[in-house]
């Protein structure tokens, strides 16, 4: 009794060291594999991200003539200059929403994927990257979307203007792979449309220079004396 008793712990001891051994080199393998398998998703689902803003920024664009005149009413007053910019709110929202309902179309046409990874590139090192047999994972996607209008004033030149109408549009998507999960955000801004606005050139303008403890006591009120000339500057 005593022999199989000794005999029966002897045998569960070493089930035990079996199994402490593949659990350790499972997660040993897993810790080693994560990084380059998220990557990797991570990375696919970029790709299918960029396609599917492109895809639906295009359609939604052709179908809609965007140009900066059919976006923006341009007021001016009798000297011929710009007094007033408005823009078409109503238009601008209506491609807002378009863009967006293409991109979710786009993203709930995306089919599983298939990632095939070489393995030695999941166990890393320079070595055995891209060696050894494929490895199959497959990919589902998901993911949700987010656009902004937004009107953009720059200088130009002296008193030029340029006036951008860019949409952004935001995915967040997670790629699912059995046993890991990969999330990754994806930004497109597109200019809808641009202008420049040309305000009046003055006949002189004054530019100070110099650092932080030079300055001030540089600064003084300019103004051009047309008796002068063209360029010249004087202070009042």
């Amino acid at each position: 009794m005593d022999a199989r008793r000794r005999k029966r712990k002897i045998c569960m001891v070493k089930a035990m060291i079996w199994i402490t051994a593949f659990l350790l080199a499972v997660v040993l393998i897993d810790m080693q594999m994560r990084p380059s398998v998220e990557t990797m998703a991570a990375y696919q689902a970029r790709l299918y991200a960029v396609r599917a803003i492109n895809d639906a920024i295009a359609q939604e664009l052709a179908e809609e003539n965007v140009t900066y005149d059919t976006l923006v009413k341009v007021s001016t007053g009798e000297d011929g200059l710009v007094t007033a910019v408005e823009t078409d709110m109503l238009r601008l929202n209506r491609i807002k929403v378009g863009v967006t309902e293409e991109v979710v179309k786009e993203l709930g046409e995306l089919e599983t994927a298939n990632l095939k990874v070489p393995l030695g590139t999941l166990f890393g090192g320079q070595m055995f990257s891209g060696r050894g047999p494929l490895v199959d994972f497959r990919i589902v996607h998901a993911g949700y979307v987010e656009t902004e209008i937004q009107n953009r004033f720059d200088a130009a030149g002296i008193n030029q203007t340029r006036h951008q109408i860019m949409l952004s549009v935001t995915i967040h998507i997670t790629a699912l792979v059995p046993g890991y999960t990969a999330d990754t955000d994806v930004t497109t801004n597109i200019c809808l449309a641009e202008t420049i606005i040309v305000g009046m050139v003055p006949d002189a303008y004054t530019k100070v220079t110099g650092d932080d403890d030079s300055t001030l006591h540089k600064i003084n009120d300019y103004g051009a004396r047309a008796s002068l000339g063209s360029g010249a500057v004087s202070p009042n």
